[in-house]
C-alpha cells in the first residue's frame, strides 16, 4: 500500500515536471487605425481591404528547445498572402523557409544546435486582406504539416515538446462611410454647440 502512495507521489510530480508550456503564436504588428485589438487572438477590421501584418512567435520559456517545424493556414476567401519574411534566428543549417500553397505556408523549420532563445520571432508574415464583406476569419499557426518534424527540447534526454497553436481571429465589420460622415458631422455639431 505505501508502494503505491509513492508510485503514485512520483507520477503526478513526473507529469507536472514535464508538463511545459509552449507556444506558437501570431501577434500583430502594425497598428493602423484600420482595426482594433481585441484580446491577445482577435483584431476587429473596420476598413476595406487593409494589409496585415503578423509575427509568429515562438514561446519555450518553461523548455529550451532545438527547434522544429511550423505551418500557417489562412482563408483564401478574406487573405492573401503577400510575403514572409524569417526572422534569421537559429543555425543556417537547420532553418528552412515555408512552402507556400493556397491558404497554407507549410514545412518551415527553425533552430539551432546551441538551442534557440526561451522566446523569439520566428518570422513576419504579411497579407492583403481580400473581402471587404463582414465575417469572421481565422489566420493560424500548426503543426509542420511536412518533413520539418515536431519541435524537440534541448535537454537530454531530448524529448518532444507540446506546443500549443494560438490561432489569430479576425472578425470584419464594414462601417459605411456614410456613418463615418454623420459621426463626424455630429461631433462638429456638439462642438460648435459648446462654444
Amino acid at each position: 500500500m505505501n508502494y503505491a502512495k509513492h508510485l503514485l507521489a512520483y507520477l503526478t510530480l513526473t507529469i507536472a515536471v514535464n508538463g511545459h508550456a509552449a507556444s506558437l503564436s501570431l501577434v500583430p504588428m502594425d497598428f493602423m487605425p484600420s482595426y482594433i485589438i481585441n484580446g491577445p487572438n482577435e483584431i476587429i477590421i473596420t476598413e476595406p481591404n487593409p494589409t496585415l501584418t503578423f509575427g509568429l512567435f515562438a514561446d519555450f520559456s518553461d523548455e529550451t528547445t532545438l527547434g522544429g517545424g511550423y505551418s500557417i493556414r489562412w482563408d483564401t476567401n478574406a487573405f492573401e498572402l503577400v510575403s514572409f519574411t524569417a526572422s534569421g534566428e537559429g543555425d543556417a543549417s537547420f532553418t528552412r523557409d515555408p512552402t507556400a500553397q493556397d491558404g497554407l505556408l507549410f514545412d518551415g523549420a527553425i533552430g539551432s544546435f546551441g538551442g534557440l532563445p526561451s522566446d523569439f520571432l520566428i518570422g513576419t508574415v504579411v497579407f492583403q486582406m481580400t473581402t471587404a464583406a463582414g465575417g469572421n476569419y481565422v489566420i493560424s499557426p500548426l503543426a509542420s504539416t511536412g518533413t520539418s518534424g515536431p519541435w524537440v527540447s534541448f535537454d537530454l534526454p531530448t524529448q518532444f515538446i507540446d506546443v500549443d497553436y494560438n490561432a489569430m481571429r479576425v472578425r470584419i465589420i464594414p462601417i459605411p462611410g456614410a456613418i463615418w460622415f454623420m459621426v463626424s458631422g455630429l461631433m462638429a455639431v456638439a462642438t460648435f454647440r459648446r462654444r
